[in-house]
């Protein structure tokens, strides 16, 4: 019995730290679009911004695996396809953000099944 009180602990402590991380997340993400806004010297500012973007996405996410909590897939996709698409615009190449996103989009749906599968047969 006490196991199962432990055990139940633990995930109300893993979703409290899982919100803390996505309010975080969040706050990062306000804090750096207001401080792209306000300092309009910046020399492209959607570059640093989709940068910034995937920086705070992957980080909540690395953060999240050295916690031992769930990553996930799609946030840190979206975050992977941010940070590259801010590098191609600093750079001056296109990157194909939409249509990136909607394979990104897809091939989660799709592998979710399979990992979850996979998971319960464990």
């Amino acid at each position: 019995m006490a196991d199962v009180g432990a055990r139940e602990h633990g995930e109300v402590e893993r979703k409290r730290l899982s919100g803390r991380l996505e309010d975080v997340g969040w706050a990062l993400l306000f804090l750096m679009s207001g401080a792209i806004l306000a300092v309009p010297s910046i020399p492209n500012p959607w570059a640093a911004w989709f940068i910034g973007v995937g920086a705070i996405l992957l980080g909540v996410n690395l953060v999240r695996y050295a916690s031992g909590l769930r990553v996930h897939v799609l946030t840190s996709g979206c975050g992977a396809i941010a940070a590259a698409a801010g590098v191609g615009a600093y750079f001056g190449i296109d990157v194909p953000i939409l249509a990136l996103v909607l394979v990104l989009i897809g091939v989660v749906i799709l592998a979710e099944p399979l990992v979850q599968r996979n998971a319960q047969s464990a």
